[in-house]
């Protein structure tokens, strides 16, 4: 087998510069991600969840939240 022609080397380099610069690259970071604040144990944003159900999950998670810490010091309720 022949080695890789000038042609080819080319491409493989510009690919992977151009992927090192992508990686490198500050735009798309999970920094730039803004979630909204939390309302409760259960935040639905996708809007997937019908309210009986995410009721019903809020009040398990209230009723796991007391009977595993006593209800102190509870953040969403």
């Amino acid at each position: 087998m022949r080695g890789i022609n000038n042609l080819t080397k080319k491409i493989i380099t510009v690919s992977l510069l151009l992927t090192a610069c992508l990686a490198v690259s500050p735009a798309g970071t999970a920094e730039d991600v803004r979630f909204p604040a939390p309302s409760g144990f259960v935040n639905d944003y996708a809007r997937v969840l019908s309210p009986g159900a995410r009721a019903g999950l809020e009040g398990l998670s209230r009723e796991i939240r007391e009977k595993d810490h006593g209800g102190s010091g509870c953040r969403y309720g």
